[in-house]
């Protein structure tokens, strides 16, 4: 590993694409996604902001600096948030359907984000995959 970093929950961390993966949402602190070595220093850009809370959802930028140097940079794709609010509800749903059936397309982090099966594409199995995690 690259850095010393510490999955919370249901986090993997891709060091190749610079990508954390988490199938948790609403998540309003960074340590509550991954937490780094205490010699470094995090800084995070969230995805969304409602009531004053920062929320790290798809699209949150996460920047480690050690000694006041850049040392890394990752993406955050929460499985399902597929518009960067950190929750998966309605809206992620029909933006999945939308999708899987190709009324539209999704790219970068927010295709990630719906492709549950890492297949570079959305399909009704990850419109269900969605579904499951927006009921719990």
């Amino acid at each position: 590993m690259l850095l010393d970093l510490t999955p919370v929950g249901k986090t993997v961390i891709n060091e190749d694409a610079s990508v954390i993966f988490t199938y948790q949402s609403l998540k309003n602190a960074v340590e509550e996604i991954v937490k780094a070595d205490s010699s470094y220093t995090v800084m995070a850009i969230p995805s969304t902001v409602l009531a004053g809370k920062n929320y790290y959802g798809t699209g949150s930028m996460i920047y480690f600096f050690r000694n006041g140097s850049l040392v890394y940079t990752y993406n955050v794709v929460v499985y399902g948030d597929v518009n960067g609010d950190s929750a998966v509800d309605v809206i992620d749903l029909a933006m999945i359907q939308s999708a899987s059936t190709q009324k539209t397309e999704l790219e970068g982090n927010y295709l990630l984000a719906a492709d549950f099966g890492n297949k570079g594409l959305v399909d009704t199995t990850d419109y269900q995959q969605a579904i499951n995690i927006a009921m719990r």
